[in-house]
């Protein structure tokens, strides 16, 4: 059977196999790594706005996870 495979023409995320074969990593952490990875450089983002693009998740997984995804190098937090 032939792979179908889609050509996007913008819109689109690559990132390296590496973080989601990383079974270190929650899903909740590898999730959080995705959406961050699609926004542009230039953004600053907080806590509060990860947790408003996941209302199932409170704000201490996120914080967790972003915790864990700096422990394993994968994220540098700066304050504000």
């Amino acid at each position: 059977m032939p792979i179908l495979r889609k050509q996007f023409l913008h819109e689109q995320t690559v990132i390296c196999n590496t973080i989601i074969d990383d079974k270190r990593l929650s899903y909740t952490a590898r999730g959080i790594f995705l959406y961050l990875s699609h926004l542009p450089d230039t953004n600053a983002v907080s806590l509060a706005v990860i947790t408003r693009q996941s209302p199932s998740d409170t704000p201490q997984n996120v914080s967790a996870a972003l915790k864990e995804l700096e422990r394993h190098g994968y994220l540098s937090i700066r304050p504000p």
